[in-house]
Parts: C-alpha cells; structure tokens; sequence
C-alpha cells in the first residue's frame, strides 16, 4: 500500500472513531450495553476501513475532478464533514449490521434447526443488529442534516436501500 493511501485511511479511522465516541456519548449508553451489543461496531472502527476510506475518497475524487473541469458543485454547511466522517461512519456501522444478521443466517451465529431453542449468540445478534440500527437512524435522524428534514430523508432512504438489497 502506497505510504500516502495509507495516512489517509488512519485519518479517516481516526475521524470515524472520534465520531463514533460522539455518537455514543449523546446516545449515553451504558458501557455494559457498549460492550454487549457494540463489539463488531467498535472493533470494525479500530482498523482502517476500506469501506469508510473509499466513501471519504469517492467524495475528494468528485471534488478534485470538478475543479480539474471548472465545474461548481453545490456547496452546503458541513459538507466536508458529512463526505469525510459521518458517511464513512455510516458505511461501517451498515456494515457491521450486516454481519451480525449474517451470523445468524449464515449459522455462523448457531442458528438453529426447526424446532430447536435459538443460542445465546443468535439473540445477542439479533438483538445487537436492531439496536444498532435504530442507533444509526436516529444519528441520520438527528446529525446529518437535522436543520433539513428532506436532504436527512434523501440520506435514510439510501440507508434502508442497502438494507433492502442485501436482504434480497
């Protein structure tokens, strides 16, 4: 990896994890519950992200190319934010949601056969999976674009569309 690519990529670690700290001291949460239903999440936000990374560099990519073009780009309020922290923080946390329901149906997290009791790790999945979820919507909900209900929509209803796709 290019010396350059991989500064980069701790910056946007170190921005979604700062982040990720923010979010979970308004959220307050009580450590115990951090620690039972948020480990993927915040073991995901300890490594380089590629995920996190790529949505942070598509945004310079657009960005860079429309100066090379002379093309003006809508600017809005903390757009640097939004492309650099809170999206890259958006695609991790989907996909640690991801994994957790995978674990469940892929029967890595022991699901059971018809007719046996579900495991321990099958509701702490479950459970983690839909916390985390209603954790992410409130934060598109109340952080990314609170003053502008319909830009906020336009964010949640791509969320809910990978959501979908996966699922299919």
């Amino acid at each position: 990896m290019l010396p350059e690519r991989k500064k980069e990529m701790i910056e946007t670690q170190k921005r979604i994890q700062k982040e990720f700290s923010l979010l979970l001291r308004d959220t307050q949460l009580h450590p115990i519950l951090v620690e039972q239903l948020l480990p993927l999440v915040k073991k995901r936000i300890s490594h380089i992200g590629i995920r996190s990374f790529f949505v942070s560099t598509i945004y310079k990519y657009v960005c860079e190319n429309a100066k090379q073009e002379k093309i003006k780009l809508k600017e809005y309020n903390n757009q640097e934010h939004l492309f650099t922290t809170q999206l890259p923080l958006v695609a991790e946390i989907i996909i640690a949601i991801q994994y957790y329901e995978n674990q469940i149906l892929d029967g890595k997290g022991g699901l059971p056969k018809i007719g046996e009791a579900t495991s321990d790790k099958v509701h702490k999945n479950l459970i983690a999976s839909h916390y985390l979820k209603d954790l992410l919507y409130d934060y598109i909900d109340t952080k990314i674009f609170p003053d502008d209900c319909i830009k906020g929509r336009i964010v949640l209803r791509a969320v809910r569309r990978i959501f979908q796709c996966v699922d299919l």
